[in-house]
């Protein structure tokens, strides 16, 4: 930790030097848990680096929470997350940025078995975290997948679109996107400027269907967002107050629908709905 803090007074030095006002972030923690019995478990190293004056000299804490069950099941992440954000803030760093600099999942693990459910669960993640309003900036890994040619490789299949080889052409192209990419442009284009986040456990519809809202800058609307924590595929109905609203899928196709009641009637499912 002392090590590593002595490394972030330096960098932010030299940075400060070269680029006045950029910001630097670390330590880049790849298991977030509080008070894990994990032998690689971050906060141990956290903790030394913050009681060395880490928050002294980096802008932002980087995190890496990565989970391999479903998002909505892993509150105890958002716990974490605050935990490190508070410590920066009673270190003297109240402008604290949180930046996940990693997050994803990759489907050659059984949590996200299919390109389908690989990406929802990218974005449901980010849909978690943002409802708690505590993230600046995430960072997906990985945008290309990595360059390998065993589909069951763990590191070979983070990726959003496929890889420069041969192997992985589709469609006699390389970098293919996956449903991943699309899902997560979607996710980009109807969440860009929205604040005000909110996690609420839905009492009507199959059980086990997670809603959010947010307020949209760029649309000037309310955003509300439904999936379904457990895959379930479902018909919920929700009262949402307004005769006109614009439904959009996972892949941001938009379709609009009435309704004298404000009551509609929509799918719910592993991917998020908007």
């Amino acid at each position: 930790g002392a090590v590593y803090a002595e490394t972030c007074r330096v960098a932010k030095e030299v940075i400060e030097a070269l680029d006045p006002g950029s910001l630097v972030g670390g330590p880049g923690l790849a298991d977030i848990t509080l008070n894990s019995s994990n032998p690689v478990s971050g906060q141990p190293f956290f903790d030394k680096s913050i009681k060395a004056g880490i928050a002294g000299w980096t802008d932002a804490v980087s995190l890496h929470p990565y989970t391999w069950l479903v998002p909505e099941r892993q509150t105890q992440l958002v716990d974490a997350i605050k935990y490190y954000k508070d410590e920066y803030i009673k270190n003297g760093c109240e402008d604290v940025e949180v930046w996940l600099t990693e997050l994803g999942y990759t489907s050659a693990d059984a949590i996200a078995s299919t390109e389908h459910l690989h990406g929802s669960m990218i974005v449901r993640q980010q849909l978690l975290y943002k409802s708690f309003n505590i993230i600046d900036y995430s960072a997906i890994h990985s945008f290309e997948t990595e360059p390998g040619i065993i589909a069951t490789d763990r590191e070979d299949r983070f990726g959003m679109v496929e890889a420069a080889h041969d192997a992985h052409k589709l469609w006699g192209t390389t970098y293919f996107p996956r449903p991943a990419y699309l899902m997560t442009t979607a996710y980009n284009y109807i969440m860009a400027d929205t604040t005000d986040g909110k996690m609420l456990e839905l009492e009507y519809g199959e059980s086990g269907n997670v809603g959010y809202t947010y307020k949209s800058g760029k649309f000037n609307k309310n955003v509300f967002a439904v999936v379904n924590k457990d895959n379930v595929k479902n018909s919920a109905s929700f009262d949402l107050g307004v005769k006109t609203v614009d439904l959009y899928d996972e892949y941001g196709n938009m379709t609009t629908l009435t309704s004298d009641d404000g009551i509609y009637t929509i799918d719910v499912g592993e991917a998020p709905a908007y």
